[in-house]
C-alpha cells in the first residue's frame, strides 16, 4: 500500500511541474516502468498491476486539467468511472507502460 502513495505522490509532483493540459477532450500520455511490486510470478504485470498505473495516473491528469484545486475547496472528489485495458501481449520487468487518459465526460453529481 505504501508503494502505491509513493508511486500517486509521483505523478501528482511531475504533474504540477509540467504545463497545464489546454482542452478538456485533450489526451494525457504517461509512461511507466514495470517493476517487480507490479509483477506475478511469471516475471510480467499483473491485471492488477495497470489500474494502478491508471490510478496514479489520474492524480496528474486532474492536476494539469486546473481540476486540483477547485476540488479541495469545494470538497469534490473525482471518481475513475470506466477503463478499457487492451493487453497486446504481457509486459515484462523493467519495460515501459504507456497509458492514455482522456476524460469522457462527466454528471451533476
Amino acid at each position: 500500500m505504501l508503494y502505491w502513495h509513493v508511486r500517486c505522490l509521483q505523478c501528482m509532483l511531475a504533474a504540477f511541474l509540467k504545463p497545464r493540459m489546454r482542452a478538456a477532450d485533450e489526451v494525457l500520455r504517461q509512461t511507466f516502468v514495470a517493476n517487480p511490486f507490479d509483477s506475478d510470478w511469471m516475471n510480467s504485470t499483473y491485471a492488477g498491476g495497470f489500474l494502478t498505473y491508471a490510478d496514479a495516473a489520474r492524480w496528474g491528469f486532474i492536476i494539469r486539467m486546473g481540476f486540483f484545486g477547485l476540488s479541495l475547496r469545494k470538497r469534490w472528489w473525482t471518481i475513475l468511472g470506466g477503463q478499457k485495458i487492451i493487453h497486446r501481449r504481457p509486459v515484462k520487468i523493467f519495460r515501459r507502460v504507456q497509458l492514455e487518459i482522456q476524460l469522457a465526460g462527466w454528471d451533476e453529481k
